[in-house]
């Protein structure tokens, strides 16, 4: 990871990334300039919890409830600590904590941009893909929604790009921020979690093409790296079942 961080740093791409990154922050923030985003129960919920992280020192392992599971089943909290302190910070005005999630959601060009690069050989292609991202309908949308599957805005496509060297290129040593981001991935939303069938697709090809065998030592990591990055909804379900507010019903009925 590293190496492919200093060549991306220092190589001529780093002009486009920063351009592309650039274009696509001011692009969400000129469309949702002057409050124009939709903001209504879930999005003053979520700010007033969050905001008692920092204000109260009320540390928080339960994140936004998932829809329609009847308050039994909760996607992470780690949403609540990244615009908690935005909250804090800007004394609780929504028009300038979407400009702090705009600066972060807009870091998903970058492996967008290297994604495209390592899977054409091409920078031309990499920065058409770039701008075709920027200006997405659909990008856009994940990208300023005030709730927690912007997290998943920008750790789908750092997981793509982890996926591809990990499966296809054999850089074995990058599968525990794959894991990372996998979980990160479901912390935002619970219902993500048929993505493992990906990744066990993914062992599946790469052992076809590639014998060797894995170390137990990089898989324990990656599974550490994945399960402490969840620990807190695994926390908050035991608590529910335990209380009997939860079952493994209410996850299918959920799924169905």
């Amino acid at each position: 990871m590293l190496n492919l961080l200093k060549q991306i740093l220092t190589s001529s791409s780093t002009k486009y990334i920063l351009f592309l990154y650039i274009l696509t922050v001011t692009i969400r923030i000129a469309g949702t300039d002057e409050g124009n985003f939709p903001y209504w129960f879930d999005l003053g919920r979520d700010a007033i919890l969050s905001r008692e992280i920092l204000e109260n020192g009320d540390l928080k392992i339960q994140g936004p409830s998932a829809s329609g599971t009847n308050d039994t089943v909760f996607h992470g909290v780690l949403y609540y600590y990244l615009i908690g302190p935005l909250y804090t910070l800007f004394a609780g005005d929504p028009r300038t904590v979407m400009i702090g999630l705009v600066v972060f959601s807009s870091l998903a060009v970058i492996p967008v941009f290297i994604l495209t690069k390592e899977l054409t050989g091409k920078k031309a292609v990499a920065i058409v893909a770039g701008i075709l991202y920027a200006f997405s309908l659909e990008t856009y949308r994940s990208g300023t929604w005030m709730s927690n599957p912007i997290l998943a805005a920008v750790s789908l496509p750092t997981f793509f790009l982890f996926y591809w060297l990990v499966f296809f290129k054999s850089q074995r040593k990058l599968l525990p921020l794959l894991f990372l981001c996998l979980g990160i991935t479901h912390q935002s939303v619970v219902l993500f979690v048929p993505w493992w069938g990906l990744v066990a697709t993914g062992f599946w090809l790469e052992h076809t093409y590639n014998l060797k065998s894995w170390s137990s030592k990089l898989i324990a990591t990656s599974f550490v790296a994945y399960f402490v990055t969840i620990a807190s909804m695994i926390l908050v379900q035991t608590r529910m079942m335990i209380a009997g507010l939860f079952s493994l019903n209410s996850v299918f009925e959920y799924a169905s």
